[in-house]
């Protein structure tokens, strides 16, 4: 009789030592003819008598009496419909498993260990068989402790198990890719965020280029310590603070009719010189008349002294800055340098120059010993020469500190504007109706490039509505 024809995929390992015994790469040899009778269908209910000591050894000599303990994983899905027959044969499993394949010889079913981890995609149990003999029907019992229902119980909540942890994985993994791509790029609709991103990546991108510059290098110093431009709305909003503290003060303070209007006219020639910002005087008399007129052009006065003084392109020896710097700033103008050049220098150096004296004059007040606050008493004093006539009360003292406390705002802001990259003017163009205030202009970028056209931080009010 041949030797058992053994399948490609399979390994026959088995030795004649007790069971379990140890795996080898011997071939079961062929069995007796007189050996038990061909196995029967296999199933999950199988029942019979207990397999007797003699049925679970090895009966032949020689090489046909090698026995080996394989384990035999029983699938719990209902029951097993696989036969153990003369056409069927049992799904192949795991070669780390050693599941049983039916070698044919003869009328008879062998066993050998095979590589798959389960039968028709189910999950099964180990029994060990004796190997060299006919498979008997009566041999099989699985998990002697273990109903067939209990065994498909545990099958079906291992496979159960298995599919929510599969899908919990895959669920993470997509969260966590769309997270990261939610945090990108879920902001650009916000033109704050982005441009900080965009900010961010690029110092970050100048941080790599710096890394091939000598730390001591001057332009990376600056860059890493020189202060940012403040938001152009601080500037806008300061402005229209001192606008407002402008008009509260005329509303409180000043006659709205009545008054001493020929003084008026006479404190507006001594304080301006001839060049206020108002109407002739003959025009101012008729003006004054009118008590909504003559509220514009006591706004008007103030406004006058307050802004040309707190820009830097103010006459510098009358400024609300810092002395120092004006009479510096107003000999830039003289040297030849290309327009974007010199602006852009000049630019940089207000910047540098506002930071190495922020502890003098970025504070939030300005005191008696503040070198500023000698111009700022001189220009109280102007614009009283022309309010005095119609002041409402006789408290001087309190009206003039109200003034004077507008003038120190005015220096603050200009102080601020100094301080920026860019380029500030007030226009004060009359347009046939007077001026009561300028409009607050941006003449060039952070870089001392010039716009196209001035950017409005506040547009002009004019005297005539």
């Amino acid at each position: 009789m041949s030797s058992p024809s053994v399948p490609g995929n399979v390994s026959s390992r088995f030795t004649s030592t007790s069971t379990p015994p140890v795996l080898s790469t011997q071939t079961p040899a062929q069995p007796a003819a007189s050996s038990s009778a061909p196995l029967n269908t296999l199933t999950a209910s199988t029942t019979g008598p207990e397999p007797t000591d003699q049925s679970m050894s090895s009966s032949h000599t020689g090489s046909t009496n090698l026995a080996s303990a394989i384990y035999f994983y029983l699938a719990t899905e209902s029951q097993i419909t696989t036969k153990i027959g003369d056409s069927t044969s049992i799904i192949t499993t795991d070669v780390s498993v050693g599941v049983p394949e039916t070698l044919s010889s003869g009328s008879y079913k062998y066993l050998a260990t095979t590589s798959t981890s389960s039968i028709n995609g189910n999950i099964i149990t180990m029994i060990p068989i004796s190997v060299g003999t006919p498979f008997p029907t009566n041999l099989i019992k699985i998990n002697k402790g273990l109903s067939a229902g209990d065994s498909a119980a545990i099958g079906i909540g291992g496979v159960i198990l298995g599919v929510i942890l599969a899908a919990a994985f895959w669920f993470l993994r997509f969260f966590h890719k769309k997270r990261r791509g939610r945090n990108l790029y879920s902001n650009r609709g916000s033109t704050g965020q982005y441009e900080e991103h965009r900010m961010t990546n690029s110092k970050a991108a100048l941080a790599r280029a710096s890394a091939l510059v000598p730390k001591s290098s001057a332009a990376v110093v600056l860059y890493n310590h020189i202060p940012q431009p403040v938001d152009d709305n601080t500037i806008k909003s300061g402005y229209s603070k001192l606008k407002s503290r402008i008009d509260g003060h005329v509303q409180k303070f000043y006659f709205s009719k009545g008054g001493d209007e020929k003084s008026v006219i006479d404190g507006f020639s001594r304080a301006f010189a001839g060049d206020a910002p108002i109407p002739s005087s003959h025009h101012l008399q008729s003006i004054l008349g009118d008590s909504q007129s003559r509220m514009r052009v006591l706004q008007a006065g103030i406004a006058s002294i307050v802004i040309t003084r707190m820009l830097p392109d103010g006459p510098p020896a009358q400024s609300f800055l810092p002395l120092v710097f004006t009479h510096a700033y107003a000999s830039f103008s003289n040297n030849t340098l290309d327009g974007q050049v010199r602006a852009a220098f000049r630019g940089q150096w207000r910047v540098i120059s506002a930071c190495l004296s922020q502890s003098l004059y970025g504070r939030d007040s300005i005191t008696e010993d503040d070198p500023r606050i000698t111009n700022i008493q001189e220009a109280r004093a102007r614009a009283d020469l022309f309010l005095r006539p119609l002041a409402a009360t006789n408290d001087h003292e309190s009206r003039l500190r109200n003034l004077e406390e507008i003038m120190k705002r005015a220096a603050r802001l200009g102080w601020l504007i100094f301080s920026q990259p860019s380029e500030y003017a007030a226009d004060w163009t009359d347009k046939g109706r007077g001026v009561v205030y300028p409009a607050l202009l941006q003449l060039t970028d952070e870089n001392g490039e010039a716009h196209p056209s001035p950017v409005v931080f506040s547009p002009q009010e004019p005297m005539m509505q």
